[in-house]
């Protein structure tokens, strides 16, 4: 497909398409997006951008400025991520598009929220709605009303949330908006596990992973197997479990997608382990812990070099029973977590108290009463 595009591109070019070639640099990014390849999509929107500004086509602009700020925000790129959708609303205001400013401002108001700034928020999404009154316009409503549910999360309103987005829910369906419906049943199954609903939960994973495939959007498709999993695996249903994340695994290498697939593998080795098969599960969270240090992610690193070093002194075969290497990997772990957790101090305590040095291992386990409390 990309190489298809690519010949479009170049035909538009030689016919000088200025605008021909602009529209297939936003195509292009849109399919590398449903691929996961954020990095790549990237350059195309950023391309398209660039020429629209050189046109000076504000219409151009505004297509290439939304997916631009929605890939940046995927590779971590928050402030330039307010770049884009500032400036793209300076676009709508300009036109005078109220149902497009009130929809950035959704934006703008998500991206507050992600920096802890839940008063500017809270104006924005009050600005937005005071806008929806006037062009009663349903999708921008619903977009609102997407982040009016983030808000309240952020604020522990879990049964707020849960009515906004069961409310967002049936108007994407109503309208029959395939894509809103798949985002929409990802963050629902997050609230219902906040109220331990798992059930429920696992409903609208299930209802999502069916429209990935319809949609063919692989990323999508990983993320939701990973997370069926990941419920199977609390439930101690490994059988299923299993079979969802090496299915996952096999999309995510597609993907080349290198923190999902640091995850799925740690999640694979987490099953394994549960299973009691450990040799394969040390291998499987050893390449997770590579994956997740060559990526640079640290608290993947982190969360996989626990659960490596507690499987280092839980089991007892020779070979993979090593308290001195779960020393290391559970000393590693802490020094990469920003918020402390127990388990790492947990395995010190184990491993010290199985080499025979009971003493360290109870000063380790009052350290941890000290500083996860705080």
């Amino acid at each position: 497909m990309q190489e298809i595009y690519q010949k479009l591109l170049e035909e538009a070019e030689e016919q000088n398409d200025a605008r021909g070639a602009c529209r297939i640099l936003l195509e292009m990014g849109h399919h590398l997006t449903c691929r996961g390849k954020s990095v790549e999509a990237h350059r195309f929107f950023q391309r398209a951008l660039e020429r629209a500004v050189a046109l000076e086509d504000p219409a151009l602009e505004e297509r290439a400025l939304e997916p631009l700020g929605i890939v940046l925000l995927h590779m971590g790129g928050v402030e330039e991520a307010c770049g884009c959708f500032q400036r793209l609303l300076d676009i709508v205001r300009t036109a005078g598009d109220r149902k497009k400013e009130a929809k950035i401002l959704g934006f703008l108001g998500a991206l507050d929220v992600k920096q802890n700034r839940l008063g500017e928020a809270s104006v924005r999404l009050r600005r937005a709605s005071r806008f929806l009154r006037e062009v009663q316009e349903p999708y921008a409503y619903h977009t609102v009303l997407k982040i009016r549910a983030e808000v309240a999360r952020a604020r522990g309103e879990t049964d707020q949330a849960r009515r906004l987005l069961e409310e967002c829910l049936r108007m994407a369906r109503q309208a029959d908006q395939a894509h809103e419906v798949e985002e929409l049943v990802s963050d629902l199954a997050e609230v219902y596990l906040d109220l331990e609903e798992p059930g429920k939960a696992r409903s609208c994973l299930e209802e999502g992973l069916e429209i990935s495939k319809e949609l063919d959007d692989l990323l999508q498709e990983a993320c939701y197997l990973l997370r069926l999993s990941d419920l199977d695996q609390k439930a101690g249903e490994l059988l299923r479990a299993l079979s969802g994340v090496r299915t996952a695994l096999d999309r995510v290498e597609r993907l080349e997608d290198p923190d999902l697939a640091s995850r799925a593998t740690l999640l694979l080795g987490l099953v394994l382990q549960d299973q009691g098969r450990n040799r394969a599960a040390r291998t499987a969270l050893a390449e997770a812990v590579q994956r997740a240090r060559r990526a640079g992610i640290p608290g993947t690193e982190a969360d996989a070099l626990t659960a490596y070093a507690w499987l280092l002194v839980r089991a007892e075969e020779p070979g993979i029973h090593n308290p001195h290497l779960a020393i290391q990997a559970a000393t590693r772990a802490l020094d990469l977590q920003v918020e402390k957790t127990s388990i790492p101090f947990l395995v010190l305590s184990k491993a010290y108290r199985l080499l025979g040095d009971r003493n360290r291992g109870r000063k380790v386990i009052k350290n941890a009463q000290l500083i996860v409390k705080k």
